[in-house]
């Protein structure tokens, strides 16, 4: 005879053992669910950070977005766009697989053996290179037959023991090419124009603060007259642009943004990162700071007066400047003018007159030097003038001239 107490007992034991059964196959279903988003998201990692680096191996000239398939077809997509993006290039590789998907951003350079140690390569126009006062020259150097000599400039001789600090080689009167035409998009944006994919609005619709990530559209905010930017935060894949001028106060922050004008002024006490592509002037005033990467380039249209990209004192340029010129007229002006105290830690590639008074820790590539004082006009003069490619890393990622062995790497990667 069964007792009802035993019955009320053997229910609630069956109950008890269905509610464990039910949660020990919720939580195996859990598990195995969280095992295949957690594999899936490692998937798309790796996928993601496999287009960056298909994105480096791509000789890609202009702006490019596709898509591909990179290992089973159908199952591991990447949406991979790649542009120029000042003196740098972009890489954008957004990975998809079923509902997981995963974005890397990245702005790549150039490197080579060269790169890594040539502090000056000075085209031989059949004169020396002649050094006053504090002038230096540490690294390797490529420099006219009749070499270096010591200079008496405005009461000054040079002050140093040695004439270069490193070794020589002979260069010819011709600059190395550039292996890219770094010109081909932006000479279209100071014509009035931009490429088919990008978002064009009007200035009056810049909001105060904006992060603008590299997997859209890019945006260009545009207007005809001067634009003066005042306590902006702006981030990303944003382009400003003025068919007369732009200016940029300390106020403002700004990250990998481009700015493209006939004249761009950056601001005293400025702080940040930027590209900036002007065609008439470019000025980097006293104290202004530009982070790694930023790109200077000056695309010089108006010969008769200068100079033209100016970098006052305590500024500084950590990245790569680049200003061509017509390099076959004849002229006293100043293309480019790097003033005492001024410092661009990177690379510079000029082929118009270029006077140097602060220091170049990097690469420079110089047509002819140019030093202009009260009592005249001196060539191929380099007064108190620092070139010191030992005070760069090696790492250093600029912009790829021939016929160096330039190899694309990644300078950093972004957050948009």
């Amino acid at each position: 005879m069964i007792r009802a107490g035993s019955l009320t007992y053997a229910v609630f034991v069956s109950t008890v053992t269905a509610v464990l059964c039910m949660m020990m196959i919720m939580l195996a279903s859990m598990n195995r669910n969280f095992f295949i988003y957690t594999d899936s998201f490692d998937r798309v990692r790796d996928n993601a950070e496999s287009g960056i680096m298909l994105g480096l191996a791509m000789p890609v000239l202009g702006s490019y977005e596709n898509w591909h398939e990179l290992f089973e077809p159908g199952s591991d997509s990447v949406r991979l766009k790649k542009r120029k993006w000042g003196l740098y290039e972009l890489i954008y590789s957004e990975a998809v697989i079923g509902k997981a998907s995963f974005s890397r951003t990245a702005i790549s350079g150039y490197t080579s053996p060269e790169l890594s140690t040539t502090a000056l390569w000075l085209a031989d126009r059949n004169r020396p290179l002649q050094l006053a006062g504090e002038a230096l020259l540490k690294g390797i150097f490529f420099l006219p037959e009749k070499g270096v000599d010591r200079a008496y400039v405005e009461g000054t001789n040079y002050s140093r023991d040695q004439l270069l600090y490193g070794t020589s080689k002979r260069s010819d009167n011709h600059l190395p090419e550039l292996e890219k035409d770094f010109l081909q998009d932006w000479e279209s944006y100071l014509k009035g124009n931009v490429l088919p994919g990008d978002s064009t609005r009007s200035l009056e619709d810049l909001p105060q603060s904006l992060a603008h990530s590299f997997g859209k559209r890019t945006v260009v905010y545009q207007q005809q007259a001067p634009v003066q930017l005042d306590g902006y935060n702006l981030k990303g894949n944003i382009i400003i642009r003025s068919n007369t001028a732009i200016t940029v106060s300390a106020s403002t922050q700004l990250e990998q943004v481009v700015l493209i004008a006939p004249k761009v002024t950056i601001g005293r006490n400025f702080k940040g990162s930027l590209h900036a592509v002007a065609s008439d002037s470019l000025r980097v005033l006293e104290n202004a700071k530009l982070e790694y990467p930023s790109s200077l380039i000056m695309k010089l249209e108006k010969p008769d007066r200068g100079p033209h990209l100016f970098m006052d004192k305590d500024s500084e340029v950590f990245g790569a400047i680049l200003s061509l010129s017509d390099e076959n007229r004849r002229t006293n002006e100043l293309a480019v003018e790097i003033v005492d105290e001024a410092l661009v830690k990177g690379m510079v590639y000029a082929n118009g007159n270029l006077e140097l008074g602060g220091t170049v820790q990097g690469t420079l590539i110089a047509r002819n030097f140019m030093l202009a004082t009260p009592s005249g006009i001196y060539e191929n003069h380099l007064l108190n003038g620092k070139i010191d490619r030992t005070e760069l890393e090696k790492e250093y990622l600029g912009i790829p001239v021939k016929p160096w062995d330039n190899k694309t790497e990644i300078c950093t990667w972004l957050p948009w």
